[in-house]
C-alpha cells in the first residue's frame, strides 16, 4: 500500500495503490480507465486514462518520496490486444546444494531452540552435506552421497535413531523470491524447519515424520532405498516469506525406523526463483496481452 501510479510526471502521486496481497508468482491488475476505483475488494481503476497514441507517459512511485521504480516515458502507439513493458525475467539459483557445509548433533537429551536460526552450534560436528550412513551398500549405496563429516554411523547405529542438522544459506533479497522450493533425496523421516518455523509441506506425514519429533523420536514409516536416492521436491513458496536478508537456517531432523537401522539418508537443497531487477529487463510489446483483462 500507499505505492502510486501516474500519467504525469509533474503530479507523481496521482493515484495511490490501496493494500492488496499479492501471491508469490502472482499479479495485480489496475485499469487506466479513468473510473477511479480503489475501495473493497473489486477491481482497481485508476483516476486517468492512458493514450493510445504514441508519446505518452507512465510512472509507479514508491510509498515513500523517491525516484520511480518503474517509467515509461514516450511509449510507443498502444494498438488494441496488445500489451507493452518490461518483461518478467525470471532467474533460478540454488543457495543450497549437496556439500552444503552444515552442523550436525545426534542428541542424547532434549535440546532446545535447535532449530532457530540464531542457536549456537559451534560445539556441534562440522560436516558437509549428505548426512548419513550405508551398512548393507543393497540395493543402493548412499555412500557416495554423504560428505565430509557427514557418516554419522558411530554416532547411530545401535544407539540413537534422529540427528540434528542445522543448515546455513544466504538469501541477498528476499523480497524478489517469487517461488521457493525444498529438494531432499532421504531416509527413512525428516522433519524440516526454515528459519525456526516447522515448514508444511513437507507435511509430517509425507516425509515419515512425527508432527512434534522428540530428541529420540523414529520414522513412522520405512522409505525404500531406490526412492531415497532421487530427489523429492516441495513447493514451499507460501512460506517465502520466512526468508531474511542475509543467512539464513534449514534445520533438519533426520529420522530412522530405529537405532538398528541399517542405514540413514538425507541431503537437502534450496531453490529459489526471482524477478531480475527491473532496469535489466527488456522492454517491448509483449507476446501475450495482459492476463485477466
Amino acid at each position: 500500500a500507499g505505492m502510486a501510479l501516474t500519467d504525469d510526471p509533474a503530479v507523481p502521486r496521482k493515484w495511490v495503490l490501496p493494500a492488496r496481497t499479492i501471491a508469490p508468482g502472482g499479479y495485480l491488475l489496475v485499469w487506466a480507465s479513468g473510473k477511479d476505483r480503489a475501495a473493497g475488494a473489486g477491481a482497481l481503476h485508476t483516476n486517468f486514462r492512458l493514450s493510445a497514441a504514441a508519446g505518452g507517459y507512465l510512472a509507479l512511485q514508491p510509498a515513500l518520496p523517491g525516484a520511480a521504480l518503474t517509467e515509461f516515458a514516450a511509449y510507443p502507439a498502444q494498438p488494441d490486444d496488445r500489451s507493452w513493458g518490461a518483461a518478467a525475467l525470471l532467474e533460478t539459483t540454488r543457495p543450497m546444494v549437496a556439500g552444503a557445509a552444515c552442523r550436525l548433533l545426534v542428541p542424547t537429551a532434549a535440546v532446545s531452540g535447535w532449530q532457530a536460526p540464531g542457536f549456537d552450534d559451534s560445539g556441534w560436528r562440522a560436516a558437509f552435506t549428505g548426512i548419513g550412513y550405508d551398512r548393507t551398500l543393497t540395493p543402493t549405496d548412499y555412500n557416495g552421497l554423504i560428505g565430509a563429516g557427514g557418516n554419522v554411523e558411530s554416532l547411530m547405529f545401535g544407539l540413537r535413531p534422529s540427528c540434528y542438522v542445522r543448515v546455513p544459506f544466504t538469501v541477498s533479497d528476499p523480497g524478489g523470491v517469487m517461488s521457493l522450493k525444498l529438494r531432499m533425496q532421504w531416509e527413512d523421516g525428516v522433519a524440516v524447519w526454515l528459519n525456526g518455523v516447522r515448514v508444511n509441506p513437507p507435511t509430517p506425514a509425507s516425509t515419515n515424520s512425527p508432527a512434534d519429533p522428540a530428541f529420540n523420536a523414529v520414522s513412522t514409516a520405512v522409505r525404500a532405498d531406490t526412492s531415497a536416492v532421487i530427489f523429492q521436491e516441495f513447493d514451499i513458496s507460501g512460506q517465502a516469506n520466512l526468508l531474511t536478508s542475509g543467512v539464513n537456517v534449514l534445520a533438519l531432523q533426520a529420522l530412522n525406523q530405529s537405532s538398528s537401522s541399517s542405514d540413514l539418508l538425507l541431503v537437502p537443497e534450496i531453490e529459489l526463483t526471482r524477478q531480475v531487477t527491473e532496469g535489466d529487463a527488456p522492454v517491448g510489446y509483449m507476446a501475450v496481452a495482459t492476463p485477466g483483462a
